[in-house]
């Protein structure tokens, strides 16, 4: 054994080999209810698990192409609840304009249940997301504010609704 062998991750130690020739020993990568080393050599290192950390420390993760993807199905429901309004001023909504409202709602409900456990704080990152990409698309700020907030107060309504 190598003086440098003792420094290793606890996941990998060495057993020897039944066939094999004394000092020579096999490596292997997966964890064994017991260590087959003397205790006094093997090392073990504690591990810290954190099931559910508290809102105030916890960390979300950064994933861009996700956060992008939230802005973009917000900003798409954001924007059919705006083309609904100028279609209600007109006379009534298209059934074209209530599918897509509807598709893109079922979207979002989705994206939330998948982010929601890795993403704490998914209201406000969506809120950020949604007016970034309206702004984008050469909205005004107020206006993109007041769509997605109307965006996000329905989707609200529908996750409460699905909980009862």
């Amino acid at each position: 054994m190598n003086p440098g062998d003792l420094h290793r991750p606890t996941r990998a130690f060495f057993v020897r080999a039944p066939t094999a020739p004394a000092g020579i020993s096999v490596r292997l990568g997966c964890l064994f209810p017991a260590s087959p080393l003397p205790r006094e050599i093997a090392v073990d290192h504690p591990v810290v698990i954190s099931l559910a950390p508290s809102p105030s420390t916890a960390r979300t993760r950064s994933a861009p192409l996700l956060e992008a993807h939230l802005g973009a199905v917000v900003g798409a429901v954001a924007g059919v609840i705006g083309e609904g309004i100028e279609e209600c001023r007109d006379g009534g909504l298209t059934p074209k304009t209530k599918s897509q409202s509807a598709e893109f709602l079922c979207e979002l409900v989705r994206l939330r249940e998948f982010m929601i456990s890795d993403f704490p704080d998914f209201d406000s990152l969506a809120r950020r997301r949604g007016v970034e990409v309206l702004c984008a698309c050469e909205t005004p700020p107020a206006t993109a504010q007041f769509l997605v907030d109307s965006a996000l107060d329905l989707l609200a309504k529908l996750v409460r609704q699905q909980a009862n």
